[in-house]
């Protein structure tokens, strides 16, 4: 898939006009990675499939707050489909990676937040970091059984949706 011709349908979404397409989606993107063009990615195919987008992007480094806060954005915004994705990078201050209580209390969170969301929810299983100081014994990496422990909560939460 080539990204750009997407990108630059979004950058034009505040000229659209919402009543000249077939159709509304209502997202919601619930991840810790800084990058917007994720985001204006999900804009721009929307618009390519001719459907007006609403889209609310959880702010960088809020998902605890928002999977909690009752009078978030993120529960505020009833969206059709909702898109999860977390990276846990050894090459980044990823809270997730840094403190274990953290990633099982968001888990925790976001397994209670799909059960009270009626709609459809889209988990990303975390890449796993298969080259790094360890070299071949890559799975013996903290972080990458942190990872693999994380992809599996993450399975058990999807099975139950």
């Amino acid at each position: 898939m080539d990204a750009l011709p997407y990108l630059k349908r979004a950058a034009g979404l505040p000229t659209e006009d919402p009543a000249s397409f077939r159709g509304k989606v209502s997202m919601n993107l619930i991840t810790n990675v800084t990058d917007e063009v994720l985001g204006k990615l999900l804009i721009g195919l929307c618009l390519d499939a001719g459907l007006y987008p609403d889209l609310y992007s959880v702010p960088y480094r809020q998902y605890p707050i928002e999977l909690k806060d009752p009078a978030s954005g993120l529960m505020a915004h009833p969206a059709d489909i909702s898109f999860v994705l977390f990276d846990i990078n050894v090459h980044t201050d990823a809270a997730l990676l840094q403190d274990e209580t953290h990633l099982d209390e968001t888990l925790n969170d976001l397994e209670h937040w799909c059960a009270s969301h009626d709609k459809m929810v889209v988990l990303t299983t975390v890449p796993t970091p298969y080259r790094n100081a360890y070299g071949n014994l890559f799975d013996k990496d903290p972080a990458f059984a942190l990872v693999a422990r994380c992809n599996e909560r993450l399975a058990q939460i999807a099975d139950t949706l």
